[in-house]
């Protein structure tokens, strides 16, 4: 029979697809819950019909292909502190990082750096910019979900006195999160705060000759 035949995706299915005005054209009808990590494949019922009573039901399968996606990073405060002369290693705050994406069956390798400029600093640092200072590592990855930490790297230029800028010693920095074809960035600040540091004195033996006037100096010390 020539009778014009209309599609339909079974009632009792719950996909994301229809056809469009009942011809066979399969759409997408919500595309959130395409995830490729969550379901690879979607096998369900269709119903063809010919408008005069007689029909026919098959089942179809519609696969998944996978998308590289950026990196989700999430709970980034807008500012981390950490007390000068804090060791090489030390945690100075953590953020997540979420990436479902595979390479063959393990999740890909993700990449961090950290950057910021040293605008305005009067102290005399010997450091160029802040990842001479930190860096970030991962500390963990649970199914994709990565916990992320700022470290510090090198202890000594980790000078509150050396790093003040007038104001503080309170500096913007970028993180760039990237995998194997994508990256983003999120900023933050650093904030290094003062400590109040031991003095030290050096004794020593010094000499004066006899008969000398009150107010004769006979050392000096620093």
């Amino acid at each position: 029979d020539d009778d014009p035949l209309s599609f339909t995706v079974d009632a009792s299915e719950n996909v994301p697809f229809k056809f469009l005005n009942s011809t066979n054209e399969l759409v997408v009808t919500d595309g959130s819950k395409l995830d490729y990590e969550a379901q690879t494949v979607w096998k369900f019922k269709v119903i063809v019909s010919d408008g005069q009573g007689g029909s026919a039901s098959t089942t179809i399968t519609v696969n998944m292909t996978d998308v590289n996606e950026k990196p989700e990073p999430e709970n980034v405060k807008s500012q981390y502190s950490v007390a000068e002369n804090t060791t090489k290693g030390t945690v100075v705050g953590s953020f997540d990082v979420f990436d479902n994406d595979k390479i063959s069956t393990a999740y890909e390798t993700l990449t961090y750096t950290l950057t910021g400029a040293l605008t305005g600093v009067k102290g005399g640092t010997t450091a160029k910019d802040m990842g001479e200072i930190f860096e970030v590592k991962e500390s963990g990855n649970i199914g994709g979900a990565r916990t992320v930490q700022i470290v510090v790297k090198d202890q000594a230029l980790l000078d509150y006195e050396a790093l003040f800028n007038g104001t503080n010693a309170t500096y913007p920095v970028t993180i760039t999160i990237a995998d194997a074809k994508n990256s983003i960035e999120v900023t933050t600040k650093i904030a290094v705060t003062d400590v109040n540091e031991k003095h030290s004195a050096t004794g020593g033996t010094f000499y004066v000759l006899e008969h000398s006037a009150g107010g004769t100096s006979v050392c000096s010390q620093k």
